[in-house]
C-alpha cells in the first residue's frame, strides 16, 4: 500500500485504466472484464488509487479463499505432520501471493485478475479433493462456485480458462477410468458445474455481454492480432522453454550430480550424506541467486527474475522423479500420503498454475509466470518437506529452504516493487511532486521531471485548445497513459500499435473502421517527433474525419521524462464542439 498514490506507468498501466473508463471503445473486446467492471464501479468514479486499492483487496481476499482450501487439503492428505492452522499458513501464502507486486504495474489488470480468479479457484479445487466429497450440499456448493468462477475467468483471460476446465477433465477422466469417481456421481458433478457457468453468463448477458457475443468477438478479433496466432506463440514458449528452462538446467552440472546424490542418500537412508548435500545445494542456490542478480525483480529484470524459482522447483522435481523410478523409494516416499491420487492432483495443480495463467500471452513464459509463482513456493516448501520427514529427520532443513526463497522474494519485492517499479523511471522513493495542471492526476505524485513534464502537457491543453474532458485523443507512441491524465479517451481503442508491431497500419486501421465514437474530428494526436505517420493510415483517419496532417497544428512538442525523446501534441485547427460531452476544462 506504501506506492498506492506514487507513480504511474503510461504504457501498459495506462492502457488498463482507460479500459476501465465507461465511455471507451474496447476496440479488439478480447478483455470484457473491463467493461464489466467499468459498469460495476461506475457510480463511485473509481481512479487509479481505486484500482490499486481494489486490486490489493481482491488478492487478500483471495489468499483467503486458497489458504482455508489449501490448508484442508495438507490436514487431510499428508500424516504424520503437526496440522496446519489458519493463522499459520495465511500470513505466508500472503506474503508470496503479494509478491506479484515485484513485477509489472500496481493497478488491477487482467493478470491480477486472473491471479485472483486462479486463487478462488484452486481453493475451492483442493478444498473439493480434501475429502468433501461425503457432505453434498457442501460438494455441490464447491462444484456450483467453481462453474461460476470458471466463467468468469473467460471474460478475463480464456486460454488460461480453456486450460483450466482441461485440467478439470482431465482430473475426472482419471477418476472415472480408474473407477474412483461412478458415472452417475460424474454425470451429476459435471452437472452442478455446468449449473454455475450457466449461472454466470446468464448473469453477465443481462448485464453487459452474452455468451454469443463474447464467443463472435474471440473469434473475429484474434484474427486481427498477428503475434497471436496458435504457430507463432509456440513457437515463442517453446524457444523460451528451451533457453530459459532445459539450458540452464542442463548446464548446471552441481545442480544435476547434487539431485542424484540426494536420490542416492535417500534410497540408502544415508541421513548424515542426505543433509550435507541438500544444505550444499541450498547454498549453491544462494551464491548463484547474489552473482546472477536472480533477487532482483521489476522491469530492469524480468527476464531473471523466474530463475531462482525455475532452478529451486527443478531440483525438488528431478529428486521426486528419481524417487518415483525405484520402486522401493516410491512406497517409502507416499506411505505418509493418506490418499495418492488426491495428494498428487493437487501437486500437479500447484506446478502448472504459472504457465496455465500466463497462457496466451506473446511475452515469454519465464517472463510472465513471475506473476503466479506463489503456487511453486508452496510445492517447493511440502515436497521438501514431505522427503526430510520420510527420513525420519527433525530438521530444520526444509524451512531453511523455504527462508531462501521468502528471502529472494522479500528482496524482489523491494526491488520491483520500490527500488525499480515497472516502467516508472525512479524509486518510489522519489515520486513526491504533484502535477498540478493535468486533469486525472490530482492524486498521484510522480518525480520532478515528470510532474514539470505533466504540468507542461496540461497547460499546453489550456492555450491551444479548450479542451473537454472525454475528448478523443489518439496515441500514436504507444503512451496511453498520457491520454488517461489528461482526462480524455482514445478513440476506437485504449491501445494503438507504432512501428514495433507486426502489421501495425492494418491492425490500427481496422481498429478505426470498428468505432462509433460520435466526433473524431476534435481529435488530438500524439507522435513522436522523429516517427512519420505512414499514408495508409493517413488516409484511414482522413476516412475518419481528422483531416491530418493538413488540419493540424504541429507547433508543439515536449521532451518526454527521462528519455532522449520528444512527443509531438498536434491539435486540431477547427475544432467542433460536442454537446454530449462535459464541458470542465482543464485549469
Amino acid at each position: 500500500m506504501y506506492g498506492v498514490n506514487k507513480g504511474m506507468d503510461f504504457t501498459d498501466e495506462g492502457f488498463t485504466l482507460l479500459s476501465f473508463l465507461p465511455d471507451q471503445e474496447q476496440g479488439l473486446n478480447l478483455l470484457p472484464v473491463y467493461s464489466v467492471i467499468s459498469r460495476l464501479f461506475s457510480s463511485l468514479s473509481p481512479d487509479i488509487i481505486f484500482y490499486r486499492i481494489l486490486r490489493f483487496i481482491l488478492l487478500i481476499s483471495g489468499t483467503l479463499v486458497f489458504t482455508l482450501g489449501f490448508s484442508a487439503w495438507l490436514n487431510r492428505n499428508l500424516s504424520g505432520f503437526p496440522a496446519i492452522t489458519l493463522p499459520m499458513l495465511f500470513p505466508i501464502n500472503a506474503i508470496l501471493i503479494l509478491g506479484s507486486y515485484s513485477v509489472f504495474y500496481s493497478s488491477l489488470s487482467y493478470n491480477s485478475l486472473t491471479l485472483f480468479i486462479i486463487l478462488c479457484l484452486s481453493g475451492l479445487f483442493f478444498k473439493l479433493i480434501s475429502g468433501s466429497d461425503g457432505n453434498r450440499k457442501q460438494t455441490s456448493f464447491l462444484l456450483i462456485a467453481s462453474g461460476f468462477l470458471s466463467y468468469i475467468l473467460l471474460l478475463i483471460k480464456f486460454p488460461t480458462a480453456l486450460l483450466w476446465t482441461f485440467f478439470l477433465l482431465l482430473i475426472a477422466g482419471y477418476c472415472f477410468t480408474t473407477k474412483k469417481l461412478q458415472l452417475k456421481s460424474l454425470l451429476l458433478y459435471m452437472l452442478l458445474f455446468i449449473t454455475g457457468v450457466t449461472l454466470a453468463a446468464g448473469l453477465i448477458g443481462v448485464c453487459t455481454i452474452s455468451p454469443v457475443t463474447l464467443v463472435r468477438n474471440y473469434i473475429s478479433s484474434a484474427a486481427l492480432l498477428p503475434d497471436h496466432d496458435l504457430a507463432r506463440l509456440a513457437t515463442i514458449y517453446l524457444d523460451d522453454l528451451n533457453k530459459n528452462f532445459i539450458k540452464p538446467v542442463i548446464s548446471q552440472k552441481i545442480l544435476l550430480a547434487g539431485t542424484i546424490l540426494l536420490w542416492i542418500f535417500f534410497r540408502f537412508q544415508k541421513l548424515f550424506l542426505f543433509k550435507i548435500v541438500f544444505l550444499a545445494e541450498i547454498l549453491w542456490l544462494a551464491v548463484s541467486t547474489v552473482k546472477n542478480d536472480y533477487f532482483k525483480a521489476g522491469a530492469s529484470h524480468l527476464y531473471t527474475a523466474s530463475s531462482i524459482y525455475i532452478q529451486a522447483v527443478t531440483l525438488i522435481l528431478l529428486l521426486v522423479v528419481f524417487v518415483l523410478a525405484d520402486r522401493k523409494s516410491r512406497i517409502n516416499i507416499f506411505s505418509c500420503t493418506a490418499d495418492l491420487e488426491r495428494y498428487s492432483a493437487g501437486c500437479v495443480l500447484l506446478l502448472v498454475i504459472p504457465f496455465m495463467c500466463s497462457a496466451g500471452t506473446n511475452n515469454p513464459l519465464s517472463i510472465h509466470i513471475t506473476q503466479f509463482l506463489f503456487s511453486w513456493s508452496v510445492l517447493i516448501f511440502i515436497s521438501a518437506r514431505m522427503l526430510f520427514s520420510k527420513l525420519n529427520l527433525k530438521s530444520l532443513i526444509p524451512l531453511l529452504f523455504m527462508l531462501m526463497i521468502c528471502v529472494n522474494l522479500t528482496f524482489q519485492l523491494w526491488h520491483g516493487y520500490i527500488h525499480s517499479p515497472f516502467r516508472i523511471d525512479l524509486p518510489l522513493t522519489r515520486q513526491q511532486y504533484q502535477a498540478t495542471h493535468i486533469q486525472r492526476s490530482a492524486s498521484l505524485k510522480f518525480d520532478y521531471e515528470t510532474s514539470c513534464f505533466l504540468d507542461s502537457l496540461g497547460q499546453l491543453l489550456k492555450h491551444n485548445n479548450r479542451f473537454q474532458q472525454g475528448q478523443s485523443i489518439l496515441s500514436l507512441n504507444s503512451l496511453p497513459g498520457l491520454v488517461y491524465l489528461m482526462g480524455g479517451i482514445s478513440p476506437a481503442a485504449p491501445w494503438f500499435f507504432d512501428s514495433g508491431y507486426p502489421n501495425h497500419d492494418e491492425v490500427n486501421c481496422n481498429l478505426l473502421s470498428r468505432s462509433q465514437y460520435p466526433v473524431f474530428k476534435n481529435t488530438i494526436i500524439l507522435k513522436r517527433t522523429n516517427e512519420p505517420v505512414s499514408p495508409h493510415f493517413i488516409e484511414c483517419l482522413n476516412q475518419k474525419g481528422i483531416s491530418y496532417p493538413a488540419g493540424y497544428t504541429m507547433n508543439d512538442s515536449l521532451k518526454l521524462p527521462h528519455r532522449n525523446e520528444w512527443m509531438l501534441i498536434c491539435f486540431p485547427v477547427n475544432r467542433q464542439v460536442n454537446p454530449d460531452r462535459s464541458t470542465d476544462y482543464i485549469d
